[in-house]
């Protein structure tokens, strides 16, 4: 993120490294560059936690992580887990009150990325506050107990002082075990396997370790019922294309927000920060349109609270830009637009006539707006002049022109940076995209003609960024604009179909329109006739299909295919690069359907998945998804860049249907969130995958 530093950090509450930790930081190793413009000594930044990643630390008092753990459950993946700090080691004092110290620090970081190590017993509840009913998980890590298969854990509460007795499985981590209990009220009947408990109670869970002495290895939680509350209704701030709900709890919680454009909502935004302060970003809005929403947290415990204004549900409407074509000349005021200047900078937009140096009347006399508008003197400038919000849409071809007039000449040899640039700006998530760049460059008043084709369907700004660095105060005439105008047309067009046989093909089509795609069928129905030529991605193990030409016709579909093939001299489905990877070799007698490693998935299997043949915990498979409060859920699992992937749902095994669309993975994990209508009773999931 954009904001930075960090001086005191305090640790996520309940989280199996950092619970309980507020360690000041000391940057004395590190320089103060404040004074040229660089900032420091605390160059700490501000991070936010991905998918199945969970924040480790925040910076004290405001909600901005600083450290984030992966993965979120105490599952242990075959990628391993991680542990990031944005912030450098060595600001930790090496000595203090434990745990605020580097070693403490380091111990627990240590006991998360490799539990048990050396044989020294480590034990970690998921949490440390429950509420009831609740499934408790335990993980123990003892290198000792490696492949033992189980162990035994003792778990009590105020209100069971007897306890009950725990089976932990080993994972496929060797010496790492995991099993799981169930919390419930206290005046429920005692059964195997579930611990009775109230409200306000301890539990406590504690592993023996016989190899060190029987030295005994405890954990504890705490239990809480008492649902959070919210002191006001939710706050919302509506733009064109997104909206940002906020509202405050009562105690540390996650946040939801359900919308939609009918009450039966179906969209989702979510954060698993636990904090009293929450404000979350609603993107892929429609201007001017009315959605409907409700706000839902949920405390470290699992209690929820929901906010659905008694069941009416809350609104808001997204705001109107204006509609296209527009022009403006300059010449009847500024009122829709607005100017942004940076701290320092001299000289600002400004809209009159020009008397900078070089221009003594505008294109369209008499206004045009100035980033310098009557010359002078400058050395520091930068200065933002940011258009109207313009919806664009209604056409298939959008233009904008206007005329400028700039010198961003070097005129000293202590000049550093002089220009300027064109941004387009689609909303607050996306970078500005640079439509032109001017350095080092001088003209008179000269028209600009830039195709917005591609960036159709979306509101946006479009920002004159000038900025002058120089250690010589000289004359600088800057950027003049006039007579500006974006119009849409709608010009006859045409279809391309790209056909291809692997879900990872990749291609780019250039013409008229630019497009870029990705699968193993993609249609654009609304591409304007002309000559564009096909260019297709390289795919590790294939032969990349060669570059084509192509004629779009209006009213007509062009259709283009790209076939990826490979080489497999032993005729076993399988790529010859791939097993050469993999085996070293590409025998004759290999055949696709042996499972070298066991993990129930043949070396095809592999092939086609992406994953590692000869290591049995690289598999597909999905990992334990993620509850929301609503009763919706997130199920995730490990992927391979640019394969493709669907779930699949029975309820009776026998009958499955796809329960989502195929899904693109961009990492190597991907994720699908399911609302409760899909999650009927019994439902069974499967994961699909499309090399």
């Amino acid at each position: 993120d954009a904001d930075s530093g960090a001086a005191i950090v305090t640790g996520a509450a309940g989280d199996p490294v950092a619970n309980g930790m507020r360690i000041g930081l000391s940057y004395a190793n590190y320089p103060d560059l404040s004074d040229f413009g660089f900032g420091g000594p605390d160059f700490s930044d501000q991070v936010t936690a991905g998918t199945n990643a969970v924040p480790l630390f925040y910076e004290t008092g405001l909600n901005n992580a600083v450290g984030v753990r992966w993965p979120a459950s105490l599952n242990k993946s075959r990628q391993g887990r991680t542990v990031f700090l944005a912030f450098p080691l060595d600001a930790v004092p090496l000595t203090g009150a434990s745990p605020n110290n580097r070693v403490a620090l380091l111990r627990s970081v240590v006991a998360y990325l490799a539990p048990g190590a050396d044989g020294i017993g480590t034990l970690t509840l998921n949490s440390s506050r429950y509420t009831l009913p609740s499934r408790v998980q335990v993980e123990v890590g003892d290198s000792d107990l490696a492949g033992t298969k189980t162990l035994t854990v003792k778990a009590f509460s105020d209100s069971d002082a007897a306890g009950i007795t725990v089976t932990l499985n080993e994972s496929t981590q060797p010496g790492v075990f995991r099993g799981v209990f169930t919390l419930i009220k206290n005046t429920d009947p005692a059964a195997t396997g579930r611990l009775r408990a109230k409200n306000g109670d301890v539990i406590r869970i504690e592993y023996v370790d016989a190899t060190t002495g029987g030295a005994v290895i405890r954990g504890s939680a705490t239990i809480d019922t008492v649902a959070p509350t919210l002191a006001l209704s939710p706050d919302v701030e509506a733009d064109y294309e997104e909206a940002t709900v906020s509202w405050n709890t009562s105690e540390p919680t996650d946040g939801l927000v359900e919308y939609g454009e009918t009450v039966r909502l179906g969209r989702t935004a979510y954060s698993s920060a636990l904090d009293t302060s929450h404000s979350l970003t609603l993107q892929g809005l429609a201007p001017e349109h009315l959605y409907y929403f409700r706000v839902l947290s949920r405390d470290q415990a699992g209690n929820v609270v929901t906010d659905d204004d008694q069941g009416h549900f809350y609104t808001f409407s997204t705001l109107t830009p204006l509609n296209l074509p527009w022009s403006d000349n300059m010449d009847t005021g500024g009122t829709n637009w607005m100017v942004v200047d940076a701290d320092g900078s001299q000289s600002t937009w400004k809209l009159g006539v020009p008397h900078n140096g070089q221009e003594t009347e505008a294109h369209s006399p008499p206004n045009a707006w100035g980033s310098n508008l009557n010359g002078g003197n400058q050395d520091q400038i930068e200065t933002f002049l940011v258009s109207p919000s313009m919806n664009l849409s209604g056409g298939n071809k959008a233009t904008l022109r206007f005329w400028h007039s700039y010198d961003f000449s070097f005129l000293s040899e202590f000049d550093i940076l002089n220009g300027g640039e064109l941004l387009l700006i689609t909303n607050t998530a996306t970078t500005p995209i640079t439509l032109l760049s001017l350095t080092d460059d001088q003209s008179r008043w000269l028209e600009e003609e830039i195709d917005l084709t591609p960036y159709l369907g979306h509101v946006s700004y479009l920002a004159f960024h000038s900025v002058l660095f120089s250690f010589d105060n000289l004359p600088r005439p800057g950027w003049l604009i006039d007579d500006f105008s974006v119009e849409i047309q709608n010009i006859p067009a045409g279809a391309v179909e790209v056909t291809n046989n692997i879900a990872q093909a990749r291609f780019v089509v250039s013409g008229p329109k630019n497009i870029a795609g990705q699968s193993w069928h993609f249609v654009d129905s609304n591409v304007p006739a002309g000559s564009y030529t096909i260019t297709f991605g390289a795919v590790p193990y294939y032969e990349t299909p060669a570059p084509q030409n192509l004629t779009v016709v209006a009213g007509q579909r062009t259709t283009v295919s790209g076939i990826y093939a490979i080489t497999d001299a032993n005729n076993n489905g399988i790529a010859d690069s791939w097993e050469q990877q993999y085996f070293g070799g590409v025998a004759p007698s290999h055949p696709g359907q042996l499972d070298t490693d066991h993990d129930g998935m043949t070396d095809l299997d592999e092939f086609l998945a992406g994953t590692h043949p000869t290591q049995a915990d690289s598999k597909l498979q999905l990992s334990p998804p993620v509850v929301f409060p609503n009763g919706s859920v997130q199920v995730n699992w490990a992927s391979t860049l640019g394969r493709g992937y669907r779930l699949v749902g029975s309820n009776d095994l026998v009958h499955w249907a796809p329960v989502t669309d195929w899904i693109f993975a961009a990492g190597l994990t991907a994720s699908a969130n399911l609302g409760p209508e899909a999650l009927v009773e019994k439902l069974f999931l499967r994961l699909e995958v499309r090399e």
